[in-house]
């Protein structure tokens, strides 16, 4: 009996240790790609490169074992990242051969990775473009607007002007004119000539009043009356004379019209700098 119990528990615990390694493999299951691929995200910002090389590998080799072909991309830059800075450049250089025959247009981002990794890895594109291996792809270039064609177009503001002005006295035809010279001269002479003689006449009027509304004069008043009558008469024909002489002249430069002001300005111009057409043939929107 002793020896038949025996036998049974040698059977159980052998069926058991193999159910238990069952278990633990199953709870421990195979490494999801994913989630070694966010680990080593992780890891390299965290700058543990030699970590990085290590999740990596575990999902690209020996075949690359995750479902998207851009997270392929993303594994293969940043363990090419990682080999260049653990300086096993002969290394990085596979991977990132890997990376660049896929995608010949691929460029490592310069806010994450430095100046001389960036250079590197622009060399090694240069030399796959040189072997043939890729072609180069050009960047669209962004599209250059037509040429803007400028009309220079000059606006003259015209003013019309009355001849009436240029019978006015004091200079003021000439100021219109734009002639301030003239104008001033013509100004103080009529206005210092008038004033004189009205000035005179006053005075000469007054007088008579006072001598009982009689012009003749007695000896002692007499010649200060004279005076004062012919500056009056002299003065007063002074004023007309300059009066006459600034109306003939504004008269004789009188401008019916006179350009105030030219403004000068540019003025795009829609131009169609597509080369011409040919004629269609006659008959080429019917058909029979």
């Amino acid at each position: 009996m002793a020896q038949v119990v025996r036998r049974v528990l040698v059977v159980a615990a052998l069926l058991v240790t193999p159910m238990a390694g069952v278990r633990t493999a199953a709870a421990d299951g195979p490494d999801e790609p994913q989630a070694l691929l966010d680990e080593a995200e992780g890891e390299f910002r965290q700058q543990h490169y030699r970590r990085v090389e290590d999740l990596l590998r575990r999902v690209l080799y020996p075949a690359p074992r995750l479902s998207s072909v851009d997270d392929v991309y993303r594994a293969r830059e940043m363990l090419g990242a990682s080999l260049w800075q653990l300086n096993e450049l002969a290394s990085a250089e596979r991977e990132w051969q890997f990376l660049l025959l896929a995608r010949p247009d691929f460029e490592l981002d310069a806010f994450y990775y430095p100046k001389p990794m960036r250079e590197f890895f622009d060399r090694l594109r240069d030399t796959l473009v040189k072997q043939g291996a890729i072609r180069r792809v050009e960047k669209d270039k962004a599209p250059v607007p037509p040429p803007t064609v400028l009309r220079v177009e000059q606006v003259t503001t015209i003013e019309r002007r009355s001849r009436a002005v240029a019978f006015a006295p004091f200079g003021v035809p000439q100021f219109d004119g734009g002639r301030d010279g003239w104008g001033w001269f013509f100004a103080a002479s009529q206005g210092t000539t008038g004033l004189t003689s009205v000035a005179t006449f006053v005075a000469y009027f007054s007088m008579a009043m006072k001598n009982g509304g009689s012009f003749e004069f007695s000896a002692d008043q007499k010649s200060t009356a004279t005076a004062l009558y012919l500056t009056s008469l002299i003065s007063g024909a002074a004023f007309f004379a300059f009066t006459a002489w600034g109306i003939i002249d504004a008269n004789v430069r009188h401008e019916p019209e006179r350009i105030v002001r030219v403004e000068t300005r540019e003025v795009p111009v829609a131009t169609d700098l597509r080369p011409p057409q040919p004629p269609k043939p006659a008959g080429a929107g019917g058909g029979q």
